[in-house]
């Protein structure tokens, strides 16, 4: 636990001093809620929580590159993770393919599944299947 924790601390002070280098690149969860785009997860398909949102598609992080095909250059992207580290990844590869509306979710699924929660009646998160790149007009 204490080794899972240390890691967690040490992807948020990474997460923290990139993002500060990156602002433009970068939202916070209620923020990307308030705009529209395609929610790119990019978490394998066991993480938790599993996240119900509108226009979303899962692409594990090392499978981003040979998946691109399937992405949209002119759809606007929230690219979101565990913690941050992985979607500030995505978004730099994202960029150098080409893609100019991206944005990282800092707060990751946490905040997002958070997010929801709020948005529901009784404050009860909804969770679904994971979406493995499936969505039917990036296919």
């Amino acid at each position: 636990i204490c080794e899972k924790n240390m890691a967690i601390v040490s992807d948020e002070k990474y997460v923290k001093a990139t993002y500060h280098s990156e602002k433009k690149s970068y939202t916070r969860a209620e923020e990307a809620f308030a705009q529209n785009g395609v929610w790119l997860d990019v978490r394998a398909a066991h993480e938790v929580p599993k996240l119900e949102l509108p226009n979303s598609m899962n692409i594990p992080l090392p499978l981003l590159v040979e998946n691109l095909y399937k992405l949209n250059k002119n759809e606007h992207f929230f690219i979101y993770c565990q913690t941050g580290k992985r979607s500030l990844q995505a978004l730099k590869i994202l960029q150098k393919q080409g893609f100019r509306n991206i944005k990282s979710v800092t707060d990751g699924a946490v905040a997002l599944n958070k997010c929801l929660g709020n948005k529901k009646a009784g404050g009860a998160a909804v969770f679904s299947r994971y979406i493995y790149a499936s969505h039917s007009r990036f296919l």
